[in-house]
């Protein structure tokens, strides 16, 4: 919901799972937002773009397709916060493995900075290519992530 100091409500957007922590306006007047998708098994780890006249979803990324491309275990435990859901087999695993608290675009080189509560680290990510540019956080907690190399 979009609304002045005074309460006043000036429009409603709706996407397909929550709103988590985050909403920034964009350069262009696009929301940007952290989000948690609807039938996804994980949660906290979705970004959205909206556009505030149509209400329409421009464009989305889930962290946890773009960062397994590297290898990231999603089932790995997390520094902290463990939300455990079963698999079809019984197995379980980290449903909020990402916990994204933050998120920074920057609209010269089309990249943003996400804060990942549950991994502790700063990572940044290409939006059009969603290719990772370099990670911040605690070289010990990342080893084995498949992320070394953005260290």
């Amino acid at each position: 919901m979009e609304m002045d100091l005074m309460g006043r409500k000036y429009g409603e957007y709706f996407i397909d799972g929550s709103f988590h922590h985050e909403v920034k306006l964009m350069e262009n007047g696009h929301i940007l937002c952290a989000a948690s998708g609807q039938g996804k098994s994980t949660i906290n780890d979705r970004i959205v773009e909206l556009d505030p006249d149509t209400g329409d979803v421009v464009r989305e990324w889930n962290i946890d397709e773009i960062l397994t491309q590297y290898g990231v275990d999603l089932l790995a435990d997390p520094v902290w916060g463990y939300v455990p859901l079963s698999t079809e087999d019984g197995s379980e695993f980290n449903a909020n493995w990402f916990h994204n608290n933050c998120i920074f675009y920057n609209d010269k080189d089309d990249s943003f900075i996400l804060s990942s509560r549950h991994r502790s680290m700063v990572i940044k990510i290409n939006a059009s290519t969603q290719e990772v540019i370099w990670v911040l956080g605690d070289h010990a907690l990342l080893e084995d992530t498949g992320l070394e190399p953005y260290l």
